[in-house]
């Protein structure tokens, strides 16, 4: 195939004739050869063949040398999914689209990405079905035993099981590096301080925005996240790619959990047995001393994370929803329900009110109703009207309070509904049948939505701990102005940034709407040099090119006043299958037999020596970054 995509035009199965609108599903077989993962991408769009008419894009990730089939659900078209749920041999799947039917839809074209190559790629049995069977890969092998690629040598590959045991026994035994100069038991600044209060906090100097440590220290939160065994893969359906795996049950049982399977976990048992988590511990607390880190981010390892002495942020779970949402995973937010369940959630601050170690938590972590620019009362009225009533009652008390009468409603609103309590019952069909009054009504309502989602969990958590700090929402980024409200009941705006420098201007835009510092709860870089078939979000040439990239963007952010931290997604790097979503990429700290990349460690912990400096503003940042390579996986 091409860089020119097949095109299918109409709304029939051009094989069978039959409509798409009599089915579940698309299928399509695909296979090739290339190195890498192949990104692959299913567009769906309205009127004639264009990019313009474009309303959905699923894209793909599908590993070489393995025919696999794609399955894309037209239930999906409604853009209430982002992902989709993993199949056998398939990586990672994303959607981004707007709301369509599948009556609507007048083409599809199906296109390969770019891997930076010539390349053929084979594609068949594109079809519509209601149940599509799986097709179960029968090789080739591309994962050795201890969860390597197969199919390529680098530096540090870990040649077999008996170095493995050699090396993580020698490391674990050797004794820590020495501690960053100028820092106190927190990792913050011994040089400069402020008044302390017992817990972090945070602190602006009349220069710039800090975090403070519960000693007074100032501190810059330099974290990593997931520090822990990561790396569970689901293995059903995958077994032929793999080579043998150890048994379920007797010495190696920890490495499985239901139908995924953890080499980093197996490659610890095969180093330590069974009782390997205080090796690991061991291991993990020197490594985490080697690179400089303060800060254990989102998503680590529970027992390691209370028992290290080290500054650690929380990630609260089971975010309050309610049973009927309003669009993806907003729920009603104007139901008791919400207001209750806010209330349970916040119960699990209790065992850690007295931590002065938790610098604080996270609400939650990129919402996917968050992910594109989507008006919420508009999501609300383009839906049931049983769907989400409390935030349906709310509107139309919302919209009584600013119109006089049905006649002052009509003016604004036109003959869309006769007035207000109309809506109670009416589902909008056409968007574009809405006045300009009336999308400015929607939208000031939208802000309240979101305002009410962010600051009732908040209160209810501030009563249970009101020593911790609020660390917010991390947004996958600020897709509109929306997702600001009620930014004020939080101690601090997180947003996850992955890009090779912050934005200063996507700062400010959060600092002027918030009046909070900002924090950046991911960002990352991933290469293709050491044994893994996608580089992330952000890619660099070499392992080099990470540790310069690290050095870049830590650097530039210290220096911007309104950042108090930047933690780096993540610890392990990702399955060679994928894990639990089909994520794939070389960009963790440690490889998959716990060993760190050594570019990036020299990197890291010159950064973070001259951290205090660059923030302080006695020390200029890294002015260039290294060389970009293209986004390679899904």
């Amino acid at each position: 195939m091409t860089s020119d995509p097949l095109v299918i035009t109409g709304n029939t199965d051009p094989f069978i004739g039959r409509p798409w609108t009599d089915a579940d599903m698309i299928t399509v077989d695909v296979f090739h050869e290339a190195e890498m993962a192949l990104p692959v991408r299913l567009r769906f769009g309205v009127g004639e063949y264009s990019g313009n008419e474009q309303v959905m894009t699923a894209a793909y990730g599908v590993l070489p040398g393995v025919r696999t089939r794609l399955t894309f659900p037209l239930s999906a078209l409604d853009a209430e999914t982002v992902f989709l749920p993993r199949t056998p041999g398939r990586l990672k799947a994303t959607l981004q689209g707007r709301p369509s039917r599948p009556e609507d839809i007048r083409w599809l074209a199906i296109g390969a990405g770019n891997v930076g190559t010539p390349l053929m790629v084979e594609l068949s049995n594109i079809t519509l079905t209601d149940s599509p069977q799986p097709l179960v890969p029968d090789g080739p092998v591309l994962v050795d035993e201890l969860g390597q690629w197969t199919g390529r040598d680098w530096p540090g590959k870990t040649p077999d099981a008996a170095a493995l045991v050699t090396y993580l026994r020698a490391a674990a035994s050797a004794p820590p590096p020495d501690a960053l100069p100028g820092r106190n038991k927190y990792g913050g600044s011994t040089e400069i301080t402020f008044d302390a209060t017992g817990f972090f906090r945070t602190h602006h100097d009349g220069r710039r925005w800090w975090l403070v440590d519960p000693d007074g220290g100032a501190f810059w939160s330099a974290g990593a996240d997931c520090v822990g065994m990561d790396g569970w893969c689901p293995i059903a359906g995958n077994e032929a790619l793999c080579r043998p795996l150890p048994p379920r049950d007797g010495e190696f049982a920890d490495a499985w959990r239901g139908g995924s399977f953890a080499w980093p976990v197996a490659n610890l048992i095969r180093a330590f047995g069974p009782d390997y988590h205080p090796s690991w511990g061991t291991l993990t607390r020197r490594t985490f001393a080697q690179f400089g880190f303060n800060t254990i981010g989102n998503w680590s390892d529970t027992a390691f994370t209370r028992a290290s002495q080290i500054p650690y942020v929380l990630p609260l779970a089971n975010f309050p929803t309610t049973a009927q949402t309003v669009f993806r995973d907003f729920p009603d937010v104007f139901a008791p329900e919400y207001a209750e369940n806010a209330l349970k959630f916040a119960q699990q601050l209790e065992e850690f009110r007295g931590d002065p170690y938790l610098i604080g938590y996270f609400l939650r972590n990129e919402p996917l109703w968050a992910f594109g620019a989507f008006r919420l009362a508009e999501e609300l009225l383009a839906h049931d009207p049983a769907r989400a009533p409390h935030s349906r009652r709310e509107l139309i008390a919302h919209l009584r309070a600013r119109y006089t009468d049905d006649a002052a409603f009509a003016a604004g609103w036109g003959d869309l509904v006769p007035g207000p309590d109309a809506l109670a019952a009416y589902q909008l069909d056409d968007r574009a049948s809405l006045t300009e009054r009336a999308a400015a009504d929607l939208a000031e309502f939208s802000r309240r939505m979101v305002e009410a989602y962010v600051r009732i969990p908040s209160a209810a958590c501030r009563a249970v701990d009101p020593h911790h700090l609020n660390l917010g929402m991390r947004w996958a980024w600020i897709a509109s102005d929306d997702l600001l409200a009620g930014a004020d009941a939080c101690d601090v705006f997180s947003l996850n940034c992955y890009d090779f420098r912050v934005s200063p201007e996507t700062v400010q835009r959060a600092v002027r709407a918030s009046g909070r510092p900002v924090l950046i709860g991911e960002f990352h870089f991933g290469a293709m040099d050491r044994g893994l078939l996608g580089n992330g979000l952000r890619g660099v040439p070499t392992q080099t090119d990470r540790g310069r990239a690290y050095r870049y963007y830590v650097e530039q952010a210290a220096a911007l006043p309104d950042v108090i931290g930047a933690h780096y997604f993540q610890w392990n790097d990702q399955p060679f299958l994928g894990r639990f979503d089909g994520e794939n990429w070389q960009i963790g700290l440690v490889d998959v037999c716990h060993a760190p990349y050594l570019e990036f460690v020299e990197a890291a912990r010159q950064t973070h020596q001259d951290l205090y400096a660059i923030a302080a503003g006695t020390q200029p940042p890294l002015p260039t970054p290294p060389p970009e390579a293209p986004k390679l996986g899904i």
